[in-house]
């Protein structure tokens, strides 16, 4: 078949997009599409001309005097009601269709074993990311260029109609990017694709398109109402028709002034673009690695958390008389936040077994090559060894886990000054017992990762299922014989919501706060202790396989 000249020019810079393009830009596919989406603009208008004043309707809610008879018509609440849902409802029409292709194509590249030769291809990570990201979701992009003339047309009817589509297509761009990029890398991270437990739950593209349609889309698109759009008075939502509240970072209003306003959601919505990017060549290029580097994780570590730091930093709670109660509220949040957010970040760094045995093979042949030129262990080999734990994607992942714990700890200190002596030590009480079960759920994950059994993920990931809710489960049990159990009320300190413990009687609270905390370290030490004896016991195999004949 002969393309056009621009196309094999296309075709020759990113072989994939074409690929692509070939595969489903088809005659059927792109009539039903645009057949689909003009039906659906003509439904949509129909829906709103039988919304307007009419001699078989007594009732309009565009009739200004309320009746039909002689009523008059409220045209720019009709065109701004229609506008206010074009807004809404464009996201999901084209975002969803596309986060859905993107994990399913990827999904039938594994099952097909393609996915292999697009490794195996002397083309960049880069270059056929891309084409992915173009061409999968080239029918959702084909969609939004047959809507975008409705919506043109109906924003020329509200006041300041094309700035704010300006506005808007610039932040629907970014999400776009955002939501395509980590759609792609759930793709990538399925059970087919990825030798870690996050990758034994991941790749179902039924629970992206839930997880995107019930909660990121409409976060995302309420974040931009109160801050961005909050400068566009003909784009305020339907539950709230007056000015948004002030939302400050590090103090700074952020939806007073249009520019910071964009300037904010288009860095942020960019940043997130940047690190799934970088990631997502990791998972591709590596698949049998962890899922992030070391490197990786401490980069998006420190930038959600200073994120959420600075949104901690309300200027009207700062000089508040309310402030001791703010803070105290605020940074049992950040801390509960944190030890969720830890569960799939320790699942993402945990080593498998055989990258472990790499390690430990690459760690002998050094430690063997140092000893051959110098008959000891040199400093300048303690410090590779130090900088390999720190850096190196082989390494235990456990070691990063304490470096990011430690970045969340100093970035705490900001909000914990703000508290009162007594409550203050109640915070540092529940940080200490957060940073606490995150390091016992990383061991008990990273020590299921080094067992024998072909089955160890699903241990690692039963294992950490079993340490996170056991405890609630078990002091819910006891709680229902008897509403003031102590040993239930201990029990909820050994899980996530141990918050819901510190926060209630002081004296009570903090006395069992204190005891659960030595326990757990108690633990910590104890599963460190079996952790370093797994790794000599592999070492030592491995030594033996070396010396056998």
């Amino acid at each position: 078949m002969i393309y056009p000249a621009w196309l094999n020019q296309i075709g020759d810079r990113n072989p994939q997009l074409l690929r692509e393009w070939r595969g489903r830009l088809q005659i059927r596919s792109f009539l039903v599409t645009l057949g689909l989406v003009v039906l659906g603009e003509i439904l949509f208008a129909t829906s709103y001309i039988n919304r307007l004043p009419g001699p078989d309707r007594s009732y309009s809610a565009f009739c200004l005097n309320g009746y039909s008879p002689n009523c008059l018509i409220d045209w720019d609440g009709w065109w701004l009601s229609m506008f206010r849902d074009l807004n809404w409802l464009m996201p999901f029409v084209i975002f969803l269709p596309g986060i859905y292709g993107l994990i399913t194509d990827i999904n039938q590249e594994q099952q097909k074993g393609t996915l292999n030769f697009l490794r195996l291809s002397p083309r960049s990570s880069q270059n056929i990311l891309l084409g992915k990201l173009l061409g999968v979701p080239s029918l959702p992009y084909l969609a939004l260029l047959v809507a975008f003339p409705l919506h043109a047309y109906v924003s020329s009817h509200v006041p300041n109609g094309l700035a704010f589509l300006i506005s808007y297509y610039a932040v629907f761009g970014l999400t776009g990017a955002v939501l395509f990029t980590a759609a792609l890398f759930i793709g990538f991270t399925g059970r087919g694709g990825q030798n870690s437990p996050v990758a034994w739950v991941s790749g179902n593209a039924l629970a992206g398109l839930a997880l995107a349609g019930i909660f990121v889309i409409p976060s995302l698109w309420t974040w931009n109402s109160v801050t961005v759009w909050n400068f566009f008075p003909q784009f305020l939502t339907t539950w709230n028709d007056g000015p948004a509240s002030r939302v400050d970072w590090f103090t700074i209003p952020i939806n007073r002034n249009p520019f910071l306003a964009h300037l904010f959601t288009l860095s942020n919505l960019a940043i997130m673009t940047f690190l799934l990017w970088r990631i997502l060549q990791r998972s591709f290029r590596n698949p049998k690695t962890t899922l992030i580097s070391k490197r990786q994780s401490y980069g998006l570590v420190g930038y959600i958390t200073v994120l959420m730091v600075g949104f901690a930093m309300q200027s009207d709670y700062v000089t508040g008389k309310l402030s001791q109660d703010y803070w105290l509220g605020i940074t049992s949040l950040l801390i509960s936040v944190m030890t969720f957010a830890f569960l799939p970040l320790l699942l993402s760094l945990s080593t498998p077994r055989q990258m472990a045995l790499d390690w430990l093979q690459s760690r002998k042949a050094t430690a063997f090559q140092y000893r051959e030129q110098t008959g000891r262990w040199p400093s300048s080999w303690r410090k590779a060894a130090v900088a390999d734990l720190i850096w190196g994607d082989k390494s235990p992942g456990i070691t990063a886990i304490a470096i990011n714990l430690l970045l969340v700890i100093i970035a705490l200190i900001l909000p914990l000054s703000f508290v009162e002596t007594f409550d203050r030590f109640r915070a540092i009480l529940g940080l200490g017992i957060g940073v606490a079960l995150v390091l016992i759920y990383g061991l008990i994950v990273q020590w299921m990762l080094l067992l024998q059994t072909p089955k160890r993920i699903i241990w690692a990931v039963g294992s950490l299922s079993f340490a996170v809710l056991f405890p609630p489960l078990a002091a819910f049990i006891m709680v229902i014989g008897d509403n003031d159990s102590i040993l239930a009320k201990f029990l909820m300190l050994f899980s996530p919501g141990f918050w819901t413990i510190l926060a209630s009687d002081r004296g009570l609270s903090t006395n069992l706060g204190v005891i659960a905390l030595i326990i757990q370290w108690i633990l910590i030490f104890g599963l460190g202790n079996a952790l370093w004896l797994r790794y000599r016991q592999l070492s030592q195999a491995l030594q033996y396989s070396d010396s056998a004949p």
